[in-house]
Formats: structure tokens, sequence, C-alpha cells
């Protein structure tokens, strides 16, 4: 399968260890870039478990990206990453209160 940018509605091929393509990494903040790799794991795009904190700093690049372009981000793949690897770190329990449930 190929790996695109994960920058709202970019279809740019990139190697599956990277989240977007250049153009969209750079209009990232430097801050936010340097928390995405510093959460980042090999292997965590070929076993779909990346960490929360990993999916919370990814999504938050995607609606930098998006505000920076004027859409509407897309960060469905996040949110669903973020609460499977919220109830491996943290239990069950810790997704339904940060849901609200």
């Amino acid at each position: 399968m190929a790996h695109t940018c994960h920058a709202t509605g970019c279809e740019t091929r990139v190697p599956p260890e990277m989240l977007m393509c250049r153009k969209h990494w750079l209009m990232v903040s430097k801050r936010l870039r340097t928390l995405v790799l510093k959460y980042y794991r090999p292997g965590q795009c070929d076993d779909w478990l990346p960490s929360s904190a990993y999916c919370g700093c990814a999504a938050a690049a995607v609606e930098e990206v998006a505000r920076a372009e004027g859409i509407q981000p897309d960060v469905k793949l996040y949110d669903m990453l973020r609460a499977a690897a919220i109830a491996r770190e943290y239990g069950e329990a810790a997704v339904q209160k940060s849901q609200g449930d």
C-alpha cells in the first residue's frame, strides 16, 4: 500500500516513516516537528501501534497545516489510533473518560 502525506487532501507519496511531504512538513512549526520526531517509533507504520503522544502531535501537525491552507483538517485516523493507544497505555476506562463517557 502506498503511503502518502498526511496533510489533509495531499496525495504526494512519501516513505512510511515520514508524516508529510516536504512542502507540508515545512509548514509545521519547528517545535511541533521536533515533538513529532521525538515520539515517532520506527515500525509504528507497520504495526499500526503509535503512542498516544505521537498521535496527538501528528494530529496537531495536520491541523496546523490545514489552518495555514484555510481548509478543514481531517484527523479521524489519529483520533482512532490515539483512542486505541490510550486503551493500551492506560486501560479502557481512560478512553471512556477522554471521550466524555
